[in-house]
């Protein structure tokens, strides 16, 4: 490739080796990649000095230049986007920001996503926050205001298995948190994509799948309930409405598909005119479907990608498909280099992979390009080597589909540590009939609806509604069989099987192998492929015959302000406490469970609620339904239900351990009331007090004096109410966790409480700070571990301090 360039008058002629070029981006990819594994990033000066390296050494060593970029202009590119207003003394911030998405809302809350838009910010990255407003006046899409809002970080609750809420936050440019105080309307939502599609809400709304086809048209899923989100999660099709590049892909081939063919009848041509027609056409409908979708950052990165793709087609005819990919990956990832925190960078560009993976499997055949074709021109076909044609379509297309939904599969158990056992089957129906059939028609009626908006908006001419209104239905009956499936799919037993962390690290190995094994040819590739089962294999073997361990573990989970403890020995626990709920959010749905299955955890024996505040309680119904056999302990249930055990001081074995119930002597109401509760080896002892308060923890020091444990939860979570002076010397931790969420509203823990807990030299660990904590007792002594420093020591786990308040929700 040969660049003629001009510099102030003076031009000269630069030729860019290509191979260097590839190598650059091939460097560039896999350092960006791999930062998902980074432990921190660096400062913009030390950025800038890297980015420096890297052009110094771009022409000797292009692979080495290109990881240095990477490291240089993601630390510059984060360091960038986490830079936001600084709160002032009242705590707040003000901006003025565009409403782009509605989350969810009720009567009195809405939560919403907002750009910020302020000129004194680069508007790349794009900044946006997540925002709640009480009782706030009817916003839309597309609408600017000036917020007054209180900040606070997205700093989230860390767990094994766990919604990992930064990493998501992240990926979608969200740098914070907030609570609108006060708000002003600076600007009606006037671009055109808002005016279509209230416009559009009209026509769809009334109708029953009205909320897939306004996803399907506008990437508007506002409309989508939860009932409908759980059925999208139980048959693996969540992707299937939210525009990406399977969308943008399928609207690319059918526009080009029509526009070639109507050109071709209306004005045959023997050379490329034509096809360079359809193709330009192709792009600016792909790129309206975009716009109108709002331009998200998925269908960005997707439109990226295509764009890329079909340039490198036109411009260079004969280069590898793995070298478009390469182009196409190398671009999007210099654009936002957040995609690659997000499960659906993974799968789109694996779903490429695989297909052209696929493609060198395929029956060899003569073909011709789309360009060759052109240049051919029409030409008589006879029916037999038609049907033959159509045949070994049909068998290329079983080909692709079975390799794309196993593999897939695969990588959604590694992605989402967990399987929807009929995905396998809801994808292979389903993506198919959404390509061939809802896809088209849903752009069909954009289409037509954007046409009926401009004529009346213009001409005050609605001719063509009754037309719009009667293809609408025509869509919705053709999403009927959808929702029929899923409501069918519903009902089926085991919709979701958790995988854990073990068997899904294995699954890595796994997908690697079956790639090499169904690519390469060479019995030496093949066996390697063979050998990367091993792990699955032993995992799956380890699953079915437990071997015996001799140390237990304790698990502190992060669960927010509240308290959630698992003692662990193999598969079989004991959970103290199940963290808060509130309305259809519960931390163990979000944090418990899931920890449980990536723990491997098949079966929790005990259930120990020590009181029943909501933060200890609020998960009860959802421990109990997940296993119905555990045995509960609650003095509160026992009063009313036989088959519940009562907190009275006793003591039961488990699994060769003790458990010993201290406190209360008798029943009460209220923090003093709480099940206190000490576990021991021979050894080693961890004592769960629950809320107890200054009087109850007198009374534990009088009845048991001599009682000391290695490891303490912190009563109250720290609270000045507890952890008395006496109480502290008197058990004398060698560690303290503290069950107290970042940034709670409480301020807890308190300073003063802390400084007992050090002042006898005990270890301090709270689990705001260090996400879930993991205390594993054996012979040698006790080997403590966090989230954030042993378990996913990486960059955008670490805790995020902008937005900071001092005193926040």
């Amino acid at each position: 490739m040969y660049f003629s360039m001009n510099f102030f008058g003076i031009a000269s002629d630069y030729s860019l080796n290509l191979s260097v070029m590839n190598r650059f981006m091939f460097g560039y990819v896999i350092a960006s990649l791999s930062s998902l594994l980074w432990p921190n990033l660096l400062s913009n000066s030390w950025a800038l000095i890297t980015l420096l390296l890297a052009a110094a050494c771009v022409r000797l060593a292009p692979l080495l230049s290109g990881c240095l970029f990477s490291l240089a202009w993601i630390s510059i590119f984060f360091n960038q986007l986490m830079t936001i207003p600084t709160p002032t003394s009242a705590h707040e911030i003000g901006v003025r920001a565009e409403i782009i998405s509605l989350v969810n809302q009720n009567s009195d809350w809405i939560s919403m996503d907002i750009r910020l838009l302020d000129a004194k910010y680069l508007q790349h990255p794009s900044q946006n926050m997540r925002v709640s407003w009480q009782r706030p006046p009817e916003v839309n899409v597309g609408e600017q205001w000036w917020f007054a809002l209180k900040p606070k970080s997205i700093t989230s609750v860390m767990n094994q298995g766990g919604f990992n809420g930064q990493r998501y936050f992240l990926n979608r440019h969200i740098v914070a948190k907030g609570r609108v105080i006060s708000a002003k309307k600076h600007q009606p939502a006037s671009g055109l994509r808002q005016q279509v599609l209230a416009y559009a809400q009209t026509v769809v709304s009334p109708l029953a799948q009205g909320d897939l086809m306004m996803a399907l048209q506008f990437g508007d899923k506002s409309l989508v309930n939860d009932e409908r989100w759980q059925a999208l999660r139980n048959t693996g099709t969540g992707h299937l409405v939210s525009i990406s590049g399977l969308h943008l892909t399928v609207v690319a081939f059918w526009s080009f598909t029509l526009c070639f063919a109507l050109l071709k009848s209306a004005k045959p041509s023997q050379g490329l005119r034509n096809w360079y027609i359809a193709t330009v056409l192709m792009l600016c409908c792909t790129a309206g479907y975009a716009a109108l979708s709002g331009f998200a950052l998925p269908t960005v990165r997707a439109l990226i990608m295509l764009v890329c793709i079909v340039v490198l087609m036109i411009a260079k005819r004969h280069s590898q498909p793995f070298e478009r990919l390469l182009w196409a990956l190398f671009l999007v990832l210099l654009f936002d280099p957040a995609s690659v925190l997000g499960a659906g960078f993974w799968l789109s560009f694996a779903a490429i992979t695989i297909i052209f993976s696929s493609g060198y499997l395929l029956p060899t055949q003569t073909t011709d390009s789309p360009i060759s074709a052109a240049n051919r021109g029409q030409g008589k076909v006879s029916g037999i080597s038609r049907l033959g044609k159509i045949g070994q379509a049909a068998k290329n297309l079983w080909a692709i589909q079975w390799r794309l939904t196993l593999m897939m599969t695969a990588l959604q158990g590694v992605l989402f540590a967990g399987i929807a056992p009929y995905s396998l089957l809801s994808n292979f129906v389903l993506v198919p009939y959404f390509s061939l059939i809802i896809i088209p028609a849903c752009f069909l009626l954009l289409l037509l609806t954007l046409l009926a908006y401009t004529l009346m908006s213009l001409a005050g001419v609605s001719a063509i509604q009754s037309l719009v209104n009667g293809f609408a239905r025509l869509v919705d009956l053709s999403l009927s069989p959808v929702a029929a499936y899923y409501d069918l799919v519903s009902g089926f037993p085991q919709v979701w099987w958790s995988l854990s962390q073990q068997i899904s690290a294995a699954l890595i190995f796994t997908l690697i192998g079956i790639i090499i094994f169904v690519v390469a040819r060479a019995w030496q590739w093949r066996l390697t492929a063979l050998a990367l089962q091993l792990p699955l294999m032993l995992a799956s073997v380890n699953n079915v015959i437990a071997i015996p361990k001799v140390h237990w573990q304790v698990h502190m989970v992060d669960v927010g302000q509240g308290l959630s403890i698992v003692v662990q020995v193999d598969k079989r626990a004991i959970v103290y406490d199940t963290g808060a709920a509130f309305g259809t959010f519960s931390y163990a749905k979000r944090a418990l469970l899931p920890f449980l299955s990536a723990r491997g955890i098949t079966k929790v024996d005990y259930l120990i609620i020590s009181h029943d505040d909501n933060d200890h309680a609020g998960g009860l119904a959802e421990l109990t339904q997940a296993f119905p056999h555990l045995q509960l302990i609650s003095d509160s249930h026992s009063q009313h239900d036989s088959s519940v055990l009562d907190c009275r001081p006793g003591k039961i074995q488990w699994q060769q351990l003790s458990i010993e119930f201290l406190l209360p002597q008798q029943m009460k109401s209220g923090n003093n009331g709480s099940c206190v509760v000490l576990i021991s080896d021979a050894q080693q002892s961890i004592l769960l007090t629950g809320d107890i308060e200054a009087s109850s923890e007198k009374r534990f020091v009088a009845l048991y004096p001599e009682l000391t444990a290695d490891v303490m939860v912190v009563p109250h979570h720290g609270s000045l109410t507890s952890s008395s002076t006496e109480f502290v010397q008197s058990v004398s931790p060698k560690l303290a966790l503290v069950p107290a969420g970042y940034q709670n509203r409480y301020k807890l823990p308190k300073f003063d409480v802390i400084q007992r807990y050090i002042d006898t030299e005990a270890e301090v660990l709270v689990a705001g700070i260090e996400g879930q904590v993991s205390v594993n007792f054996n012979h040698s002594g006790i080997d403590v571990k966090t989230y954030r420093s042993d378990f996913a020591p990486f960059w955008y786990n670490n805790l995020l301090g902008f937005g900071e308040m001092d005193n926040s929700e």
